[in-house]
């Protein structure tokens, strides 16, 4: 097909021959096509396997939509081998394409590593509340998603997504399409304990809330955090690795303060501190913050505890940034984190 960059066959019965022979002419490398849609045709299982493996080696596309037809476990697993190998594809839709949610498992693994895709369209498949939760926390684990965004309108979720979602947007400016399903409950209702005002120092905070506010004061986000802690590079976070990486960002906690932590945040109680574990303590404290700022709006004041935090907590990264600039932020713990 060398020539033509856009293509559009959509509502057609090409069945699994055509599809062979479609497959055959994207693997050319004179194959300049960057505009695939293939939506609505009865592609299926082989078939669907067979074009994912073509669409994988390809070096043209830019958008496809294989939306409207049967890809399941065989498509799907071709598509993870696109997602991990092809470094063209922008956008890719595959809405309502009989995936589950252990498909969408698949999905995930590929989600991990690509870089170049920026919309994933995926609504109406019923990949259920789980399968919605392992795809948003799949690009919020990834470090080098280009994913700008995600859209799972459709597919029914719970406030454990909504959180997640609200995440992507905030640390990962990724945009999260869904439908509003279940019955949620209002910031306000969370019960959260005061802060004291004018606190001189740390120890009148916990040290988890310290942490986490450290986190964003500092430009990082939860998987940024996750990795620097995760100093043996592991998958997981010990007390000696959350002691060194405490440390080498200078906030003065005791050790009683890291025995803390651990014990906050290591729910199934293996001595090490998971992605997910990590996650689950920040769900909390971005809820408790968010409550907090709440009252405080509708009060017409601050809450006059956070502020007194950031106060303590821009010092410490003022203090330990080179004096020459100012303006870095944790990207000079990573590259000094072996050095220290």
């Amino acid at each position: 097909m060398p020539g033509l960059t856009e293509l559009y066959l959509g509502h057609n019965s090409l069945g699994s021959p055509s599809i062979a022979n479609f497959a055959l002419a994207l693997e050319e490398v004179t194959c300049s096509l960057k505009v695939l849609d293939l939506q609505y045709n009865h592609i299926r299982k082989g078939a669907a396997a067979r074009l994912a493996q073509a669409i994988a080696k390809n070096k043209s596309l830019v958008s496809v939509n294989l939306s409207w037809n049967g890809l399941g476990s065989e498509g799907c697993v071709g598509l993870t081998k696109v997602l991990t190998s092809n470094k063209t594809l922008q956008d890719l839709d595959i809405s309502s394409a009989r995936i589950c949610a252990q498909d969408s498992e698949l999905l995930t693994r590929g989600l991990w590593n690509n870089t170049t895709l920026q919309c994933l369209r995926m609504s109406s498949n019923p990949v259920t509340t789980v399968g919605a939760k392992s795809l948003a926390t799949a690009v919020l684990r990834s470090k080098a998603s280009g994913l700008r965004e995600l859209d799972l309108s459709g597919i029914p979720v719970d406030d454990d997504f909504i959180f997640l979602a609200n995440l992507l947007d905030e640390h990962n400016s990724t945009r999260v399409i869904y439908d509003v399903t279940g019955n949620l409950a209002p910031l306000l209702a969370i019960n959260v304990t005061p802060w004291p005002r004018d606190g001189p120092d740390l120890g009148f905070y916990r040290p988890d809330i310290v942490l986490f506010e450290y986190m964003k004061l500092d430009g990082m986000r939860i998987i940024d955090m996750f990795e620097f802690l995760d100093h043996q590079k592991r998958g997981k976070i010990s007390m000696s690795d959350l002691r060194r990486g405490i440390n080498n960002m200078k906030i003065p906690f005791s050790e009683h303060d890291v025995e803390e932590l651990v014990r906050r945040f290591d729910t199934n109680g293996d001595g090490f501190i998971s992605f997910e574990e990590l996650l689950q303590g920040y769900k909390y404290h971005y809820y408790s913050v968010n409550s907090r700022k709440a009252r405080a709006r509708l009060a017409h004041t601050k809450d006059g505890g956070l502020a007194d935090l950031w106060e303590i907590l821009r010092e410490i990264i003022r203090k330990r940034r080179p004096i020459s600039n100012q303006k870095v932020t944790w990207y000079t713990l990573v590259q000094e984190k072996w050095r220290v």
